[in-house]
C-alpha cells in the first residue's frame, strides 16, 4: 500500500510540473473480451523523452458491462514504452498493474441461518490484476498539426483471484489522447 502511494504522489507531482507536451490525456472504448463494451480514461506522462522515443508512465480508470454476467470497474499504473516516427505513426507497450472490482450481474444468494437463502445485494469479487498492452497509432502533434493521437491496442490481463486462480482478459480499445 505504500508503494501504490508513493507511486500516486509521485505521478502526481509530475503531472504538476509537466511540460505541455509531455502530459497528455485519454479516452477510449475499451472491449473486454472483445465483445463486452466499456471505456477507460487515462492520463499519461513521458518521463523521458529522445528523437521519437519516450518512457511513458500513466494511470487510468475503466470498466465494462457484461451483460448478465459482470460489470468490471478497474484502475491501472502503466508503464511503458513508445516510439513515435518522424511522419507521425506511433508503436508502443505497456506493462499494468492495478484493481478490478467485478459486480456480478445476476442474483447472488448465501445461506441464511443455515435453513433458507438471502438476496446478497451488489455482490462483487475484488481482484488484483496485472498484463500489457502493445498499440499502433497516429500521433498528428509529431507534423505539429494537432495536439492528438489516435491508438489501436490490444490488451491481456490476468485477474487474480477468480476461484482460487486467475483467469485472462483480453481487450481491445481504441484511444484518442489529447496532449496538453
Amino acid at each position: 500500500m505504500k508503494r501504490l502511494v508513493s507511486f500516486a504522489l509521485t505521478l502526481t507531482a509530475a503531472v504538476a510540473s509537466a511540460e505541455p507536451s509531455r502530459l497528455g490525456l485519454s479516452l477510449a472504448w475499451f472491449g473486454e473480451n472483445i465483445s463486452h463494451p466499456g471505456a477507460r480514461v487515462g492520463i499519461e506522462y513521458a518521463l523521458a523523452e529522445h528523437a521519437g522515443h519516450a518512457l511513458v508512465v500513466g494511470a487510468g480508470l475503466g470498466g465494462w458491462l457484461h451483460a448478465g454476467n459482470t460489470t468490471g470497474l478497474f484502475a491501472t499504473a502503466d508503464l511503458g514504452y513508445r516510439h513515435t516516427f518522424s511522419r507521425g505513426v506511433l508503436v508502443e507497450g505497456f506493462g499494468q498493474l492495478g484493481w478490478m472490482q467485478g459486480f456480478l450481474g445476476g442474483t447472488a444468494v448465501t445461506r441464511a441461518d443455515g435453513v433458507g437463502f438471502e438476496s446478497l445485494p451488489l455482490a462483487s469479487n475484488p481482484a488484483f490484476i496485472a498484463g500489457g498492452t502493445l498499440g499502433v497509432g497516429y500521433d498528428w502533434s509529431a507534423l505539429q498539426a494537432a495536439p492528438l493521437a489516435l491508438t489501436f491496442r490490444v490488451s491481456a490481463f490476468d485477474q487474480l483471484p477468480v476461484n482460487t486462480v486467475g483467469q485472462l482478459h483480453l481487450a481491445l480499445q481504441l484511444a484518442l489522447t489529447w496532449k496538453i
